[in-house]
């Protein structure tokens, strides 16, 4: 998620197309807001990024698929938006220096519809799970024109909020991880059940995500990156499936130019989760 400009500028380049999940299926919506702060080249780069997904867990009986729905992007840097992009079933509205495009799925020229069927509307991956939801196996089905859904990172965003959970214990840790645009951040997370809880039981999260290697701008990399976690999360013991959410991120790394530290970066991130509302 910390590359949130390379994956806008990698899906604004296309329309996107999107199938509907079964009615039994909740779509579930995970918004972020990050404020980053990176020194560069002697002066410190202020980076506001706001993006949002909905996607849906096609559900048979131990089997979840994924399927993506729309992502939206809204980006800058020193106050000034370079960025503006909303990805739907009908296609695609960008705004940038004040000029609005859009581009209708239909209008799409043959490789920019196959990249689209392929990462939008269709199967991304198939988890099998075990009582507690925990994954136990993955398999992965997008198509070939998916590489830019998969190599920004979907499947472990989508895959955040939906931990297992374990009516029996009153804490437990699990394995977690969160895209960081070109990698991953990951380790394990604790959930400690909580009074509360909108809905269902609530559970505190916490716990630290760590991170080396995602490209940054100029050439950089990001190296011991860390990503602090604390939230909170409600389960829905009717419907035994994770249905709100909100974590903050704090982070800290450090920046590389491959073959030296040359800064040190620090930011906030808010990702908040819940089902959408049924049409």
């Amino acid at each position: 998620m910390l590359r949130l400009f390379a994956l806008a500028a990698a899906l604004a380049a296309a329309a996107v197309a999107v199938a509907q999940p079964a009615a039994k299926d909740p779509t579930f919506r995970v918004d972020i807001r990050a404020k980053l702060a990176m020194p560069f080249g002697g002066r410190e780069e202020k980076v506001d990024a706001d993006a949002a997904f909905e996607y849906a867990w096609r559900r048979d009986g131990k089997e979840r698929t994924l399927v993506v729905e729309a992502v939206e992007f809204r980006g800058g840097s020193g106050g000034k938006v370079v960025m503006d992009a909303r990805m739907s079933r009908a296609g695609l509205t960008t705004t940038a220096d004040g000029k609005t495009t859009d581009v209708r799925t239909a209008d799409a020229p043959p490789d920019l519809r196959r990249m689209l069927t392929d990462s939008f509307g269709a199967p991304i991956c198939k988890l099998e799970v075990d009582a507690t939801g925990k994954e136990v196996k993955r398999t992965m089905l997008a198509g070939p024109g998916a590489a830019v859904l998969l190599d920004n990172g979907m499947v472990a965003n989508a895959t955040l909020f939906h931990p297992p959970y374990l009516a029996d214990k009153d804490e437990w840790q699990a394995d977690a991880a969160v895209s960081t645009g070109s990698g991953l951040a990951a380790g394990k997370l604790t959930y400690t059940k909580a009074p509360g809880g909108t809905g269902g039981q609530g559970v505190k999260v916490s716990g630290t995500l760590t991170a080396d290697g995602a490209k940054l701008a100029a050439g950089h990399t990001m190296k011991d990156g860390r990503y602090k976690v604390t939230g909170e999360q409600t389960y829905d013991l009717d419907r035994k499936e994770w249905v709100a959410g909100k974590l903050t991120m704090g982070l800290a790394f450090a920046v590389s130019d491959g073959a030296k530290e040359v800064a040190r970066g620090t930011g906030t991130m808010v990702v908040t989760f819940g089902v959408k509302p049924a049409k």
